[in-house]
């Protein structure tokens, strides 16, 4: 966790994924079993435990509401934060979405060096972080709170109990970005992914990319995906909840191959029939 009222980028983040002393003696869904790629864990992976702070995951306490071990074989609650011109879209698996049986993820439940369903490079460059993001880079983990908090300020209590921000974003009040924003370098410093990451990568490659808001390429809950650096497509079997405004016409992807290093970009690694990306035209090797 944190102490009180950190600035951004700060040595705050402790780049561990265990629950800290205020969590003792709660009651969550321990996941005993990572199901198989972009599979939602049934309820014989989840057994309900006291939480043991320092050894039990945080994310435990976040499982019992926001995974199927709460609402089992039938449908997800519907959220409060909207999704573009969705006004109460469905709520998400987040056991699901951080399995690191998945393709790309952020590091809840595995480092990413231990991501199963990812292929080299796993994780993004050093360079590509920001302090103290940017130390031992594919080892780390992280909690759910690194994310989520309530937005106001020391010395009221912290954690996601509660926030006037969208989906509880941590920073949110300050950089209410994501996913509209361009991918520009003044458009992605108003995002709540600049906390951590260096916008320095094929965002900024070219006009068209700088310009594209970040749902054309990304899925707009960043937990985990089925396809590679959180990636999204419009014409595999995309859940479209997580494309904007739950419509899958918003995303510019067909297909996509994650490149060996983040200066092997080309055309290619991108399939796209967009208007003003057709030069995208070879197919790639993943599709949702």
């Amino acid at each position: 966790m944190w102490s009180a009222a950190p600035a951004a980028g700060s040595a705050y983040y402790i780049l561990d994924n265990k629950a800290d002393g205020a969590l003792q003696g709660a009651w969550g869904a321990r996941l005993s079993t990572n199901p198989a790629l972009w599979t939602a864990p049934a309820s014989t992976d989840f057994t309900k435990g006291t939480i043991v702070a320092g050894s039990d995951l945080e994310a435990t306490l976040c499982f019992k509401c926001h995974s199927s071990y709460y609402w089992g074989a039938g449908s997800p609650p519907n959220g409060v934060s909207p999704n573009g011109t969705a006004t109460t879209p469905v709520e998400t698996d987040v056991a699901m979405e951080f399995n690191p049986n998945n393709r790309s993820g952020h590091p809840v439940l595995a480092s990413l060096a231990n991501f199963t369903g990812s292929t080299a490079p796993k994780n993004l460059a050093a360079a590509q972080m920001v302090a103290p993001w940017n130390v031992a880079v594919g080892t780390q983990t992280m909690t759910c709170s690194n994310c989520h908090n309530t937005d106001a300020a020391s010395p009221a209590a912290q954690g996601p109990h509660g926030s006037a921000v969208t989906f509880m974003i941590r920073n949110g009040a300050a950089k209410p970005g994501w996913p509209t924003a361009a991918a520009s370098a003044t458009g992605f410093a108003t995002t709540f992914c600049s906390d951590c990451h260096v916008n320095a990568n094929v965002h900024t490659r070219d006009g068209a990319h700088t310009s594209a808001p970040c749902y054309r390429c990304h899925i707009v809950i960043p937990h985990g995906g089925k396809m590679s650096r959180l990636i999204g497509d419009n014409n595999g079997t995309m859940p479209t909840r997580y494309a904007y405004s739950n419509s899958l016409a918003n995303l510019n992807i067909q297909s996509f191959t994650k490149a060996a290093s983040d200066s092997g970009y080309q055309k290619s690694n991108c399939q796209s029939g967009t208007s003003g990306c057709t030069t995208h035209n070879t197919a790639a090797s993943e599709n949702w």
